[in-house]
């Protein structure tokens, strides 16, 4: 019976043993990825390290450092030795996003070959790989992940979406490229979108993952381009080429007219009028593109509208119209709910 209980601890002494060498393993191959060893991590790989070890305090794995950090042979390596992909860090970051939002080319090249679900996978912030190379101005690493398939129409938390920054920085050739590769010219952005983010709880003593939903306005790519004052007329050309809905009508039932209106574009007024967009329709509030035009004091996009844009005559509502002349010689300003 002695003989039976030496040998029982034996073998858990030599299985604690072995833990601990592929434990030690994985934490050197994590440590020399992070400084960018590759014939350290090249030698750990080669005695069967584990190449998805998670650090403890970030559920980073080598392959994410790898790519944040830009060193393309290393990550290589990991991904020749069968390291996932679709690992997610505390932030539900993954690799391609780390590489992404650096603007690593070569890494990204390596990463889209992954599923179609890593290439579209959102953080807790609800942002993209792709969302992430346009907004740090990685316009190379975006065309990669459009011509990958990535997904155009995706939201972030305040319901912005790669076309839109696509739009706002006017790269006109990565536009087409989404409409080419099937973006819904007409795609309305959700009326809700999730925000995830962690809050330190005091009676755990720990960050507890905590989710908030925000309400967006349904806007479309038109809609959006016809707001911002920094996308440019070339920019909304193209959506207008490509098929847009003139007239198709957001969460308060606004129009891209409506938008160009508010924001006192008259180029864009004037644009968007010789395409057909419709004078007469009302928002939610009962209030036409003219109504809008005067409530946000943009003079020559009201004298525009009032001459019908060349064509028929439209009236404002009364009670948008500022008047004076009152009979103690006061003026008057109507005020409405936009």
């Amino acid at each position: 019976m002695k003989k039976y209980v030496i040998f029982f601890y034996f073998l858990v002494f030599l299985s604690a043993n072995v833990f601990g060498i592929t434990l030690f393993k994985g934490q050197r191959l994590l440590w020399n990825t992070k400084k960018g060893n590759f014939d350290k991590v090249s030698s750990l790989i080669g005695k069967e390290a584990n190449v998805d070890y998670l650090e403890d305090s970030s559920n980073k794995t080598p392959l994410m450092y790898a790519a944040e950090n830009g060193y393309t042979s290393i990550a290589k390596a990991l991904l020749n030795s069968g390291a996932d992909a679709k690992k997610v860090d505390i932030h539900s970051i993954t690799a391609l996003i780390y590489a992404s939002s650096n603007g690593y080319q070569d890494i990204v090249k390596l990463l889209v070959a992954s599923p179609i679900e890593v290439i579209n996978h959102k953080d807790h912030s609800s942002r993209s790989a792709l969302y992430y190379s346009l907004n740090n101005n990685h316009f190379s690493v975006a065309k990669i992940l459009i011509e990958s398939n990535a997904n155009s129409e995706q939201s972030n938390g305040s319901g912005v979406t790669p076309m839109s920054i696509a739009l706002l920085k006017n790269k006109t050739s990565l536009i087409q490229l989404m409409l080419d590769k099937g973006y819904n010219i007409n795609y309305q952005t959700p009326s809700t979108v999730k925000h995830y983010f962690y809050k330190y709880d005091v009676n755990s003593a720990s960050h507890v993952l905590m989710q908030r939903v925000y309400a967006t306005s349904c806007r479309t790519a038109l809609m959006y381009a016809s707001s911002a004052k920094e996308v440019s007329q070339d920019s909304l050309e193209i959506l207008v080429a490509a098929g847009a809905d003139l007239d198709l009508q957001d969460a308060s039932g606004d129009t891209a007219l409506m938008y160009a209106c508010r924001s006192c574009q008259i180029e864009k007024v004037k644009f968007l009028v010789s395409k057909g967009s419709n004078l007469k329709i009302e928002n939610f509030s009962k209030r036409t593109a003219l109504d809008v035009a005067i409530k946000n004091g943009c003079t020559e996009a009201q004298i525009y509208l009032k001459q019908g844009g060349g064509e028929e005559k439209v009236n404002p509502r009364e009670d948008t119209v500022n008047t004076t002349g009152s009979e103690d010689g006061s003026s008057h300003k109507y005020q409405y709910d936009f």
